[in-house]
């Protein structure tokens, strides 16, 4: 019966010590998100140029990638910022073109 105890305070005791570093490895992954959206209507440099300049505004985004081809444009988050997804089609739409598909994710190595 001791020994049942000591082993249950021994993982309890180890759950602890685990648990917020589990919780800092999510955060992680949060705040180095990328975001990439699918944008009908690229078809030129001048386009994509409108578009990362109306993106470049969001509270919370660093960097912007605009593929011309795929028409994607891909938008990396500072670190602990969240852009929601109302701002980001709403930044689209003012630049000319209409958000399909909204991706949440970690940059893609």
């Amino acid at each position: 019966m001791e020994i049942e105890k000591r082993s249950r305070l021994l993982l309890v005791m180890m759950l602890m010590l685990i648990a917020p570093l589990l919780t800092q490895s999510a955060k992680a992954e949060e705040m180095s998100a990328e975001i990439s959206i699918r944008v009908d209507g690229l078809t030129c440099p001048f386009c994509a140029y409108g578009l990362e300049k109306k993106l470049k505004r969001l509270d919370g985004a660093e960097k912007i990638h605009i593929d011309i081809e795929k028409g994607i444009a891909h938008i990396q988050v500072v670190e602990g910022k969240k852009v929601e997804e109302k701002d980001l089609k709403q930044a689209v739409e003012d630049a000319g073109f209409t958000a399909k598909d909204i991706i949440y994710g970690r940059p893609q190595k």
